[in-house]
Order: structure tokens, then C-alpha cells, then sequence
């Protein structure tokens, strides 16, 4: 984790001799008069560094490691319409270093009552990010995932939570998992795939949406085990396809890994929703 900057009274000779390709032990301060804010960055080692000089105001020290972050900056608020906290903790795993994340729970009082189908994804997705967009005034993201069951014909599908209507508006987690196994239990194998969607809606009205699959398979074993306490009980049970573990044994790195190009697909989203 490596970034310096050093005074503007500094050289281009000085500089010269900095660029090398390793640098031990520099901690190097300089301050930006006109934004009235101090940086400050400590490192041990630097690979491939190159200094610019900014009019004179200082040298930044620029490493293919190190994003030099100032302290002074504020991140953009980001709304994540959501009270389920298995999705929130991914969320703030794959964007809480770039934006302010707010979640539903931030806006209770606002009383938003979201009332979803059964037949689309992007519809629902829309419907949540569009109204908290328009209630908080702040760029929102939202999503709806559907799970598909090869040997169930499709099921749950959209409404998977409530299975297709079968379990009632107000079925806990609780309530699915008991469920899932009696549905699944005749099965000698149980092949599957999630189809999450997410819709991103600025406050006046633009949005684009962004969609991921993810192919795999239940352990039967994992079935009998009881409910884990979590919003996303399919996560003990949920080997994904190519990975020898469940999505419960998925540490937070190999999530972001496995999720790189989702996480990529979000921000562009993201930037082209904010754009004016």
C-alpha cells in the first residue's frame, strides 16, 4: 500500500533520482495549498514508480499498487433498497470502498412498502430501486433474484422467497428452507441456477439494469442440517458449479474474485446512471 507526495520546492532533479524500480522505507508529506488538505502516505516499498509534477504545487508519487486516497474526500452516497442482510454484507463487500453505503434500514421512517411479482425480475428490481431513488433523492440500486430448480420444472422461479405463491407474502427464511426440503426430497440430484437482476435508477427517473447467473447445485447432504439464521439459507446448502464449497464456505476474497465482473458491471452502471 504505497502512494507518496513531496513538497513542490522539490526538482525534477530530485525526481529523476527517485524513479527506480525499488524504494525502502520514504514517507513523503506535501500539502495542496489551494483545496487547504494534507496528505499523507507512509511505504516500505515501491515498484515501478513515476513522479509528476503539478505546476508546481507538488510531486505525486504514483505506484501500481497504491490508490492514493485523500482523507479529506467524501465518497458519494449509494442507497442499496434492501433489509436482507446476507445481500447487504455482499454489497458492502463489493462497493463500500467506493461509495457511502445507505440500505433501507437508513430510511425506516419513510414507512416504503414494496409490493413484488411473480413474473419478472426486472420488474420488481425496478420498482424498489425506482421509488427509494425518488423518496431519498439519492441513486439507488436494487435487485431481485430468482432461483430454478432443473428437476422442480423451474421452481420457485421470480418469487422464490414465497415460491411462486405457494408459501405466503410474509414466509421468513425459516419458512422456505422447511419448505425447499420437502419439495427436493424425493430428488436424487438437484441441479440449479440463480438468476439475480439488479436495476440501478437515478431520482429523475434513469436507470439501467445489470444481471448475473449463477449455475450449481444443492448438497443433499446440506439439506438435512438445520436452518442457519441467516436471510439466505440456500447459501449452506448452494455448491457453485466449478467450486468445491458452498456459498456459506466462500471466503470474502474468493467472493469478490468469483464476482469481479459483477462488481465491474455495477460501477459502469453506476456511472452511467449518475451522468447528467
Amino acid at each position: 500500500m504505497v502512494a507518496a507526495l513531496v513538497m513542490s520546492h522539490v526538482g525534477s532533479a530530485l525526481a529523476a533520482n527517485m524513479k527506480k524500480k525499488w524504494l525502502k522505507k520514504v514517507i513523503a508529506t506535501a500539502t495542496c495549498s489551494n483545496q487547504n488538505k494534507v496528505f499523507k502516505q507512509k511505504s516500505n516499498t515501491l515498484k515501478k514508480d513515476y513522479i509528476l509534477a503539478f505546476k508546481g504545487v507538488f510531486l505525486y508519487i504514483k505506484t501500481t499498487k497504491t490508490k492514493l486516497v485523500s482523507k479529506g474526500k467524501k465518497m458519494k452516497p449509494l442507497l442499496f433498497a434492501s433489509q436482507n442482510k446476507s445481500k447487504i454484507y455482499d454489497i458492502q463487500l463489493y462497493l463500500g470502498d467506493k461509495f457511502q453505503l445507505k440500505t433501507a434500514f437508513d430510511f425506516l421512517d419513510l414507512n416504503i412498502q414494496i409490493n413484488e411479482g411473480y413474473s419478472s425480475l426486472k420488474e420488481n428490481a425496478l420498482l424498489k430501486a425506482s421509488t427509494y431513488a425518488k423518496a431519498t433523492n439519492l441513486v439507488t440500486i436494487a435487485d431481485d433474484t430468482g432461483f430454478f430448480i432443473n428437476e422442480l420444472g423451474g421452481e420457485p422461479g421470480v418469487a422464490a422467497k414465497r415460491w411462486a405463491g405457494e408459501l405466503p407474502e410474509n414466509a421468513t427464511a425459516e419458512m422456505f428452507w422447511e419448505y425447499l426440503k420437502q419439495k427436493t426430497a424425493h430428488l436424487e440430484k438437484i441441479t440449479c441456477y440463480f438468476e439475480q437482476c439488479f436495476a440501478i435508477s437515478h431520482p429523475n427517473g434513469k436507470h439501467t439494469f445489470v444481471s448475473k447467473f449463477t449455475h450449481g447445485f444443492l448438497h443433499k447432504d446440506k439439506l438435512l442440517e438445520p436452518y442457519n439464521q441467516t436471510d439466505y439459507p440456500l447459501a449452506q446448502a448452494f455448491n457453485v458449479k466449478d467450486r468445491n464449497c458452498t456459498w456459506d464456505e466462500i471466503t470474502d476474497e474468493m467472493k469478490k474474485q468469483f464476482d469481479k465482473p459483477l462488481i465491474d458491471n455495477l460501477l459502469n452502471a453506476i456511472s452511467f446512471v449518475s451522468k447528467k
